[in-house]
């Protein structure tokens, strides 16, 4: 078995292929230009997936219109029902284009039903369009890979429909892609979910290995498996103690690793490690993410070698400084830092979070992070709750944004958060036997969150290990949200090869955990266990609570 680390990229490049070979079916029926396009909210998927491919012309919707010099427009999309509406109304709109529809990962019922919706007619192989017809492929790019061993799916809003609209494609899509990269690397032997959802989707994936005769064998490529329920684990995406890379998700909606350059911009920029300079702060705190940024533009008025180093970089400093700069301006610095720290307090119960947040609104009018705090001052204390304050909270809410509120609050009481009842689960018993709080945090990560390590990650850790069945009574049966089963065993490996495991969020992943992880691979193993993460979608803070609550979006 190779000791090397497990790359993803070879699955970009299978994905590349289908699309050329689709490609290549259009042109060899019409000499016309052809474009890429897709929907507003995988466009960065689709930008990162084409990334290193020349000669590919990528058009926002928006900017595809009817002309007289026809050309041929491949519409990329997945099949989730707003973004199918959107391209079948751009089609609609342009007779004289010829019109082509991937779709990942596959061509479903829905997608079918929105086509006939809107009058427009399949058809099976390219040729001189009709102005209705639309030539229809599968896509099978399930997912990308957004750094070597961190990959994502093009899910939208997976947490709301997967935990709140209990749909089922993206569970279906999940597995899917979990059983793909056993295809390649073989069945992975030892599973543990976390979590009803994680549970399906375990049941799911062992179906299609089942269909495919995917054996168990005596030295996997992967070691084990952890599917991660979104639920199990609120604390971390709803904290407002983060690095800045989320602080960059959370407030500019950074996606797939490319965000936009600046506010009046469209250009499109990667943040990712190859950029030396977002490489050494992306997991800082804020202030120490400031001091850092000033030390860089100290190097330029020093002189002498250290202003010749600072020249080298000046063009990425400059779109680092920018950047930054924009996070200064959304974020109230001393307010900000003043409710990182309540997150602190919150861990040993020395802060009254609800006056805290009512202080947010009425000083502030900061709903968001209000309500953030309120929901993770429940999970920490779920035996007290908010159960006794639910009414005047309610009140509150009802009060300032009417009845436009009513669905949010509905949103919170049906998953427990700001209920009339009790969450259920003690999250501060599971982060103290875990060992997950640091009142001394050492390294930056640590120190963004103020101690605070994610209980994914403790649980990785204990995978790593092979103690991961000395904690599962800490997931009792009786909690569906975060329930724990193990399957398998962990297999034993030489001392020259690595331990890989595969991480698996269903419902949405911060950027911290995925920081965390690829922290633990070097300070705690030493490079001999690889953590490949990947995840339905991305998930912030900010975005959450608007999820959960659309009445708080601008």
């Amino acid at each position: 078995m190779s000791t090397s680390f497990i790359d993803l990229d070879s699955f970009r490049e299978a994905s590349i292929e289908v699309f050329k070979a689709f490609r290549d079916k259009l042109n060899a029926s019409s000499s016309t230009d052809i474009v890429i396009t897709s929907p507003p909210k995988i466009q960065y998927y689709i930008t990162q997936l084409f990334t290193s491919v020349k000669g590919i012309m990528f058009k926002p919707l928006s900017t595809i219109f009817n002309t007289e010099n026809a050309y041929t427009v491949i519409a990329i999309t997945n099949s989730d029902p707003e973004n199918m509406e959107l391209i079948c109304t751009k089609f609609q709109n342009v007779p004289k284009l010829r019109k082509a529809l991937l779709i990942i990962p596959k061509f479903t019922e829905t997608a079918k039903i929105v086509l006939e919706k809107y009058k427009l007619q399949i058809v099976s192989e390219p040729s001189k369009f009709q102005s209705a017809q639309v030539y229809v492929g599968e896509f099978p790019a399930d997912f990308i890979p957004v750094e070597n061993d961190f990959f994502l799916m093009p899910c939208n809003n997976a947490f709301k429909k997967l935990f709140l609209f209990h749909e089922t494609t993206d569970l279906y899509n999940s597995s899917r892609a979990l059983a793909k990269i056993q295809y390649v690397y073989g069945r992975i032997p030892h599973v543990i979910t976390v979590g009803e959802t994680a549970e399906r989707v375990q049941r799911l994936m062992e179906g299609m290995l089942d269909q495919t005769e995917t054996k168990k064998t005596d030295s996997p490529d992967i070691h084990s498996l952890l599917i991660f329920d979104r639920t199990a684990d609120l604390i971390t995406p709803l904290s407002l103690a983060q690095p800045i890379e989320q602080l960059y998700y959370d407030y500019f909606g950074m996606k797939y690793g490319l965000m936009t350059k600046s506010n009046e911009s469209n250009i499109t920029i990667a943040m990712n490690d190859k950029d030396i300079i977002y490489k050494e702060y992306r997991h800082k705190d804020l202030n120490s993410g400031l001091q850092y940024i000033s030390s860089l533009k100290n190097q330029a008025r020093i002189g002498g070698d250290e202003a010749k180093e600072f020249n080298s970089k000046k063009e990425i400093f400059t779109r680092n400084n920018d950047i930054f700069n924009r996070l200064l301006v959304e974020i109230d610095h001393n307010i900000f830092l003043k409710s990182c720290n309540c997150f602190y307090h919150m861990f040993e119960h020395s802060v009254n979070a609800e006056l805290f947040a009512e202080r947010l609104v009425s000083i502030y009018g900061d709903w968001k992070a209000a309500l953030r705090i309120l929901i993770i001052d429940s999970l920490f204390c779920y035996k007290r709750g908010l159960t006794k304050i639910y009414p005047s909270i309610q009140n509150e809410v009802l009060a300032e944004f009417g009845s436009k509120a009513l669905e949010g609050l509905m949103n919170l009481d049906i998953l427990k958060l700001i209920s009339s009842e009790n969450f259920g689960w003690d999250f501060d018993s599971i982060v103290n036997k875990l060992n997950l709080f640091c009142e001394e945090p050492q390294t930056d990560l640590s120190i963004a969150t103020f101690g605070f390590t994610p209980i994914s990650t403790g649980i990785c850790e204990k995978i790593a290990t092979n103690t991961i069945s000395d904690v599962q009574y800490l997931f009792p049966n009786t909690v569906t949200g975060a329930k724990m089963n193990i399957s398998g065993e962990n297999v034993e490996i030489d001392e020259t090869e690595h331990r890989r495991i595969l991480v698996f969020f269903v419902g949405g992943v911060t950027q911290t955990e995925v920081s965390f992880l690829k922290e633990m691979e070097v300070a705690k193993f030493d490079g001999k266990v690889q953590f490949i993460i990947g995840s339905t979608d991305s998930i912030g803070g900010n975005e959450l609570i608007e999820e959960l609550c659309p009445f708080l979006k601008q």
